[in-house]
């Protein structure tokens, strides 16, 4: 008699485990998308002077800057800003050479963090299409740099027809920020953004669903 309770409590055991394993759902990705339109345009300058003779444009006016926040989860608390500046400094006969354009992305409140090439360059990384967003990337809540053609600087890789960049919200969501670059003309426009509703999982670059 014991044997048999025995055995039937096992069945009993093994039958509640595999309808608890039955029940435990795969998580799905939960992609929270939007594209701008029109698309959110950042320009520090009024107009632009083009010079023919050096083959170049400058901005007009100089020493300004413009910037937008974004709120990407909709929560009313603006989540990251960018900051498009432009500053002149008289180091060359070139006029050319004298205004410089400096492009930065950072979070806006405590918490909020931008992937990056290194920690102490705060070099912003760039991804290509459906590259994965790793959280465990290197991140940065300081000002990550997109774009600076001032003297000495390397951070000039925003030149690509579509640029994709990636940010991680404080609550470990994990996103992408997609724009583009008009150099000569002094214009960055966003055009689009995605990150996954689902924390414990991942997002690859230009992911919508």
């Amino acid at each position: 008699m014991k044997i048999f309770l025995f055995g039937v409590s096992l069945c009993l055991l093994c039958f509640i485990s595999c309808k608890k394993i039955n029940s435990i759902k795969k998580l799905e990705d939960d992609i929270v998308f939007k594209m701008f339109n029109p698309y959110l345009s950042l320009t520090p300058t009024d107009s632009v002077i083009e010079i023919t003779s050096s083959d170049c444009f400058i901005p007009y006016h100089k020493d300004t800057s413009a910037r937008i926040f974004l709120d990407f989860d909709h929560d009313g608390t603006d989540d990251y800003e960018m900051i498009y500046s432009i500053h002149y400094d008289s180091i060359s006969e070139d006029s050319c050479m004298n205004y410089h354009s400096k492009i930065t992305f950072k979070s806006a409140v405590f918490g909020h963090t931008v992937f990056v090439t290194d920690k102490n360059t705060n070099k912003v990384m760039f991804y290509d299409d459906k590259q994965p967003i790793v959280n465990t990337s290197v991140t940065s809540a300081n000002q990550a740099i997109i774009y600076d053609n001032s003297p000495n600087n390397s951070f000039t890789d925003a030149d690509k027809e579509n640029n994709i960049i990636g940010f991680q919200l404080l609550n470990g969501k994990v996103g992408w920020l997609k724009f583009f670059l008009l150099k000569d003309q002094f214009q960055l426009k966003m055009i689009e953004y995605a990150y996954n509703d689902q924390v414990q999982l991942k997002i690859k670059a230009g992911q919508k669903e």
